[in-house]
C-alpha cells in the first residue's frame, strides 16, 4: 500500500514542485518527471508506511490510516507548493498526519497517565 500511494503522491509532488517553481519548461516531459517522483515516492512509502503503521498506528483502522496520512501528504504538497518544496512538505504532512492519528487512537489509560503526571 505504501509503495502504490507513495508512487502516486510522489509523482504529484514533483509535478507540483517543478510546475509551480517554473523549473520545468511547460512540463512537456511530464511523464518522465512524474516517473522520477513516483520512484522517489514509492521508495519512501515502501519504507515509511509499514514502519509507521506497525509502530504507531496499530490501533487505527486501515482505511483511516491510509486516508488520513494520504490527506496529510496532499495538504503538505499544497502548502509546499507555496514554498517550491512540495516533496519535503509532502513528507512532513505525512508525518504530522501519522502523529495526529497516533495521538487520537491511543488507549484512554495512556492518555489518563499523561494528565496525571
Amino acid at each position: 500500500m505504501g509503495l502504490g500511494c507513495g508512487a502516486v503522491l510522489g509523482g504529484i509532488a514533483i509535478l507540483v514542485e517543478l510546475g509551480v517553481g517554473g523549473r520545468a519548461d511547460g512540463l512537456g516531459d511530464w511523464p518522465i518527471t512524474f516517473g522520477i517522483g513516483a520512484i522517489y515516492g514509492a521508495l519512501v512509502g515502501a519504507v515509511l508506511v509499514p514502519a509507521i503503521g506497525w509502530l504507531f498506528l496499530r490501533r487505527a483502522s486501515l482505511g483511516r490510516a491510509i486516508g488520513e496520512t494520504a490527506s496529510g501528504t496532499l495538504i503538505g504538497i499544497t502548502i509546499g507548493a507555496l514554498f517550491h518544496t512540495a516533496t519535503l512538505f509532502a513528507l512532513l504532512g505525512f508525518l504530522i498526519a501519522a502523529g495526529r492519528l497516533w495521538a487520537a487512537t491511543r488507549p484512554a489509560a495512556a492518555r489518563d497517565l499523561d494528565h496525571a503526571i
